[in-house]
């Protein structure tokens, strides 16, 4: 992406979008919320009252729930035609804080629980052997990750490797 700037930047909540920080964000801002200026994605449903818990991949636009915005972030990488993909923050636990942000206000957004954080996980680990079957090799670099279905490496080995991988194509 060059000089550590974003291209894109989710969130699946409106609030998100209310802080002067995320308004002046000059990439491409996504949310499953109508907000002025930011280009909505369909959080699908299984039913009325349940979200769908894999991922869409193929429906441009459309993105599977898994209970976290990476779940969706996955599913947006593949459809912008990602295919090597590095998961990073991915911790799936709260052991260590429950959001890397701290807390969200009292009101503005809930805070997950440790069943919480074992849901993302299952929904999240659910999706590697689906995700190796569409072609994309997606690596976990988050090192205190409870993620146990993708290959973990460094976000260090990881970047050297893709860029060692662009070289060779050029």
């Amino acid at each position: 992406m060059g000089s550590g700037a974003r291209k894109a930047q989710l969130y699946r909540g409106w609030q998100w979008w209310e802080s002067e920080t995320n308004l002046t964000f000059a990439g491409l801002r996504i949310s499953r919320c109508d907000v002025p200026g930011v280009h909505k994605v369909e959080l699908k449903r299984a039913s009325r009252d349940k979200w769908h818990d894999e991922l869409v991949l193929t429906e441009p636009g459309v993105v599977g729930a898994g209970g976290h915005g990476g779940f969706a972030a996955i599913d947006l990488a593949y459809q912008f035609g990602a295919r090597d993909i590095a998961l990073v923050g991915y911790d799936m636990r709260i052991d260590n804080g429950v959001h890397w942000h701290g807390k969200h206000d009292v009101g503005k957004r809930w805070n997950p629980t440790r069943m919480t954080a074992a849901l993302w996980r299952e929904n999240t680990d659910r999706q590697a052997d689906r995700l190796r079957e569409h072609g994309a090799r997606v690596v976990n670099c988050s090192p205190v990750s409870a993620l146990r279905n993708y290959e973990k490496i460094s976000l260090e080995k990881w970047l050297h490797g893709l860029g060692s991988a662009r070289a060779a194509q050029i």
